[in-house]
């Protein structure tokens, strides 16, 4: 599962690919916490073991693309 993060004053957009086998419920859980103000802080992990934190008042939005898609190209 692909997932894009925008982040309010950032040129670019996080774009990480997590593994087919974490729970797409869990992670949406992580991602309603951290836009409730619940926690300071969105950790993610990325399909190759990469951890990324991401301030969870700096998030201005949060793309999940579909189960199963898959870009075409390399990674």
């Amino acid at each position: 599962m692909d997932i894009r993060i925008g982040v309010t004053d950032g040129p670019r957009e996080i774009i990480l690919r997590v593994g087919e086998d974490v729970e797409r419920n869990q992670v949406k859980a992580d991602i309603t916490q951290a836009l409730s103000g619940a926690v300071a802080v969105l950790w993610l992990t990325d399909h190759k073991g990469r951890e990324v934190a991401v301030a969870s008042q700096r998030i201005a939005y949060v793309d999940l693309a579909p189960q199963g898609s898959h870009p075409i190209g390399f990674s």
